[in-house]
This record gives structure tokens, C-alpha cells and sequence, in this order.
């Protein structure tokens, strides 16, 4: 069994901390800043703004309530899985920062949940979080996944976020090494209220992704923009994997985004029969107008406007532009995120 360091108890009734997730990247470029052509209006990248939410997704046979407190210098994927069944004091525990879905690589296992319930905390790449274990029984089946509450825009700061634990989607290990958000296609999403996009017919709507499509459901939404009226909306259409574009009208379905392939992708908003979408190494698919609709302000992750229609998707980077880049700037997007995402189809 692996030894125990002394750590403070947990204090009963104590709100959780939000746990931050440093913005550095490692170095990393941000995929934007190749974009001089059009402006940049915002910039996710899963590498630099994410946020940690205090309390993990938890799933198995009545998993008491772990929560997280302190803070974190890399971008990590946390999974703690329950090894051995009991109560506090007698149940063990393993943790790792590199959580795939399913598994990850441990930098501690065998440890016991403290007796009375209690904190510990954690190394290695996870140095600085502290787990909070309530008392209670834990079973063999119980898994805790890390979630994010926040995703900051790295052009103007501002951020993508979701208040509520249950809705957060998961951050798990990408392609590369490098992290993304995982929607659910039951409730999460994320929402940015203050971009308010035009008229694309005014001023064009680009959005260029790298994401995953986990699991196919029609008219799952990706992004959607505005209440009300909605508009610059990517969504899942006709038979799987056919992904288009709505401004009023949907259209220019494409089946690049095969099910479970990350892929580069984007769709371009012009209110023309220019409008596009070109997933993964599909052929652009373009010639019919996806409309003109002028949506309110405010974009959403992983579901419509209105927190329905909720997609299972991975989004490793989202970014939106007030037209298209130069042929020359989507080649180099495509250069570079294909060295950060090994496997990228493009």
C-alpha cells in the first residue's frame, strides 16, 4: 500500500475553490495569430484558458460527492478511479492527469480514502489540487473526471463558461498529447453571451474547428449563435456523418467528419451561394446559401442557443473570423495544428 502524507482535514461545509488551469500552452503557437488577413473576432484553443470546475463528473454505484480545491500549472485530464471497494478509511484509490474516456496513465495508486473523510494532495502533474473526500462507502465501480467550467477566448478574454457542474463537459486527452473539451450530447454546453455576430450578408461569418464527432444524432448542434433568431449555426444533418451549416436554412452537408477521426473543419457564413463547409480531406461542399438571419448576441458550445439540441462532440479549437482567411492562411493552420493533433485529418 503506498504511503500517506499528512495532509489537513477537510473542513465540512466549505465551499470548493474553482480549480484554474494555467493558460500557458507549453510554448505552444496559437493557431490565430497566423490570421492577418480578417480579423480574429475569438480564439479557443484547448492548450491556453481552461478552467477546471470543482466537482467532477462522478458515475458507478452511489458515488459520494469528491470535490477539488487549489489550483493546477498544466493542462491536465484528471481521472480518479475507485481500485477497491469500502468506506472511508478502508477504500483505495488510484489518480492520473491523462484521462482518455476510459483510462489514463496513474501517478499514484493504492491509496486510501482518509478515514472520517479528508484531503489529499495530489503530485506529479496534479501538484497543487487537493481531492476532498467526504465520508461515506465507495465502490470499486466509481469514477471521478474532470470537467471544465471555463474556456477563455485568447484574442479578447473572453470566455466560454458553464456554471453548472452537471452541464461542464469533460477535458480529456486529445490526439498529440494535447487536451479537449468533450460534450455529451445529453446537457453540456458552454456559452459566450457578448460576440454578437452580423448579418453574415453585412459582414461574413468564418468558423474554423478541430473537433471530433463522438457519436452521430440528427441535428445535434455544435455551435450556435443568438437567441431568437439564430444564426452561424454548424450542425449534424441528413444521415451520419453529414455535418452542414444554418443561417435560416440548412445546408451544405458534408460527410468529412467521420465518426470518432479528429478533423480540421470550417464553415463559411456569406449569405451567398458562396457559403461552405469543408470537413477533414472532404471536398468543400458549397453552392447553395445558408441565409441571412442577423442573431442576437452570444455563442454556445456543444448545443443551440437555447441549451437544447445538445451534441456529442470533442472541440480542441474554435475559432471565429469576420470573413475568410487567404488560401495561404487556412494552408497554414492546417501545417500547424497537424503538428499539435497527431492523426489530423485535413
Amino acid at each position: 500500500m503506498a504511503s500517506r502524507r499528512p495532509v489537513s482535514r477537510q473542513t465540512r461545509g466549505r465551499a470548493p475553490a474553482v480549480i484554474g488551469v494555467a493558460g500557458g500552452g507549453g510554448g505552444t503557437v496559437q493557431l490565430w495569430t497566423l490570421v492577418s488577413s480578417v480579423t480574429c473576432l475569438r480564439a479557443w484553443q484547448s492548450d491556453f484558458g481552461i478552467t477546471m470546475g470543482a466537482t467532477p463528473i462522478a458515475s458507478g454505484t452511489t458515488p459520494p460527492a469528491l470535490t477539488l480545491t487549489g489550483s493546477v500549472a498544466t493542462n491536465p485530464a484528471l481521472r480518479v478511479e475507485v481500485q477497491t471497494t469500502g468506506t472511508d478509511g478502508v477504500a483505495t484509490y488510484r489518480y492520473g492527469a491523462a484521462n482518455d474516456g476510459t483510462t489514463s496513465t496513474w501517478i499514484e495508486q493504492n491509496l486510501v480514502v482518509p478515514a472520517g473523510g479528508g484531503t489529499y494532495a495530489a503530485i506529479g502533474t496534479l501538484a497543487g489540487l487537493t481531492f476532498n473526500f467526504p465520508a461515506g462507502s465507495y465502490t470499486n465501480d466509481n469514477v471521478y473526471q474532470g470537467t471544465a467550467s471555463a474556456w477563455q477566448d485568447q484574442k479578447n478574454l473572453t470566455t466560454y463558461a458553464q456554471a453548472t457542474a452537471a452541464k461542464q463537459p469533460r477535458i480529456l486527452l486529445n490526439s498529440g498529447g494535447r487536451i479537449g473539451l468533450r460534450g455529451d450530447g445529453i446537457n453540456d454546453s458552454m456559452l459566450e453571451p457578448t460576440l454578437d455576430l452580423p448579418a453574415p450578408n453585412v459582414t461574413p461569418t468564418f468558423i474554423w474547428f478541430v473537433a471530433r464527432q463522438v457519436t452521430f444524432t440528427l441535428n445535434e448542434v455544435l455551435f450556435d449563435a443568438g437567441p431568437g433568431t439564430e444564426g452561424a449555426t454548424v450542425l449534424t444533418t441528413a444521415v451520419s456523418p453529414g455535418i452542414g451549416q444554418y443561417c435560416g436554412s440548412t445546408v451544405n452537408s458534408s460527410n468529412g467528419a467521420t465518426v470518432g477521426s479528429l478533423i480540421r473543419g470550417y464553415a463559411s457564413f456569406t449569405g451567398t451561394t458562396s457559403d461552405a463547409v469543408k470537413l477533414g480531406s472532404a471536398a468543400v461542399v458549397t453552392g447553395a446559401s445558408a441565409g441571412v438571419a442577423n442573431p442576437s448576441a452570444g455563442v454556445r458550445l456543444f448545443a443551440a442557443f437555447n441549451d437544447t439540441a445538445f451534441s456529442n462532440f470533442d472541440a480542441a479549437t474554435v475559432l471565429y473570423f469576420n470573413g475568410a482567411p487567404s488560401g495561404a492562411e487556412l494552408a497554414a493552420l492546417d501545417t500547424a495544428a497537424s503538428g499539435l493533433y497527431s492523426g489530423l485529418v485535413v
